[in-house]
């Protein structure tokens, strides 16, 4: 009987130091690479990280603005919410893995743990939109102010994503944030 498991990272990392320890040749070591009967296969390559401060929606309360256009009319045009943008420009980030070095490009799967205080008003999708816009918008800490990812819409999907909507375990007044990992959707035709 086989098995399939899936390593990624430093545990794969360890592994492979281990076999090559005693004696397996480092080609046979790519995953994927069986072992008695159990097949090791890489995992999608993932990014986990940690925005600090309150999360916040984009759209609860925007502002409207009637500009001036050249030709002399006047438009409406409406601004996100101030609170996002306050936190789009001053939450730190700490990457619990690597940092990125350029804007991501591939399809992802977004797990958003929200830990915010029992005060807090807004849905999931609120909250789900104002991060993904916050991900495209927000640059990568230490390396240049172009967006984490290239395009929101490479999140296809949310799935694993927590709130308090979902219990008193994510109520934390005291560090309020939102843990985030974003893995990897291969592409399946």
């Amino acid at each position: 009987m086989s098995q399939t498991i899936g390593i990624s990272g430093n545990a794969l990392a360890e592994i492979r130091w281990a076999l090559a320890r005693l004696g397996y040749p480092a080609q046979s070591l790519e995953p994927p690479f069986c072992l008695d009967g159990i097949t090791v296969t890489a995992d999608p390559p993932a990014h986990h990280f940690v925005i600090y401060g309150m999360p916040r929606t984009k759209k609860t309360s925007n502002q409207g603005v009637v500009v001036q256009t050249k030709s002399g009319s006047q438009r409406a045009v409406m601004f996100p919410a101030k609170d996002w943008r306050d936190w789009c420009k001053k939450a730190p980030i700490k990457f619990v893995t690597e940092r990125p070095t350029r804007p991501l490009t591939q399809r992802f799967s977004c797990r958003a743990h929200y830990y915010m205080t029992a005060r807090q008003h807004g849905d999931a999708v609120g909250y789900n939109q104002g991060l993904a816009d916050f991900l495209e918008v927000r640059g990568i800490p230490g390396i240049k102010e172009v967006g984490l990812l290239e395009n929101d819409r490479l999140i296809v999907d949310w799935d694993g994503t927590r709130g308090p909507w979902h219990g008193p375990q994510f109520i934390d007044p005291v560090r309020p944030r939102v843990e985030v990992m974003l893995t990897v959707v291969p592409l399946t035709l």
